[in-house]
């Protein structure tokens, strides 16, 4: 658990800087794709079809990486990423962790860009990335023979 929550960690403190600027940047071509992305999220979402939903979770913010220039940086990532990944595809086994606040958010995230709010987008995909965090309890009473070595609360 504790990789996940580092792999997180330095998900959180690049992303937020990959994203603010692309609110800056603001191309519209990776604007459409990015719209296109939520799209085919909402679909599998109610397809129910939770690995599609996961690459088009994935598609999500690798555009960002694309659209300011750090595809290098992204593929970086992906190679500290793997416990995080399993943590997420987990999360999306969970009926009461929904979908659609994932669709939300990023939707969110999507506007912050749009509109050329850096600050906004910066804040908001830092939520984004924490709610790993906000929903780890639920994922290890819902899964726990997947985790090892969890400290116990005392």
């Amino acid at each position: 658990m504790q990789v996940a929550i580092s792999a997180r960690f330095i998900r959180e403190s690049i992303e937020t800087r990959i994203v603010k600027e692309a609110a800056a940047l603001n191309n519209p071509a990776y604007i459409k794709n990015l719209n296109t992305i939520i799209a085919n999220q909402k679909f599998f979402s109610h397809q129910k079809e939770f690995e599609k939903f996961f690459g088009e979770d994935e598609a999500f913010h690798r555009e960002f990486y694309l659209m300011t220039n750090h595809q290098q940086v992204w593929e970086w990532l992906q190679t500290t990423n793997m416990q995080l990944n399993r943590f997420r595809m987990l999360r999306l086994k969970v009926k009461e962790l929904a979908w659609e606040n994932l669709i939300s958010e990023h939707a969110k995230i999507l506007k912050a860009v749009e509109t050329h709010d850096p600050d906004e987008a910066e804040r908001l995909i830092a939520n984004h990335l924490h709610l790993m965090l906000d929903e780890k309890d639920t994922l290890l009473r819902t899964f726990p023979e997947y985790f090892t070595n969890v400290p116990s609360k005392k």
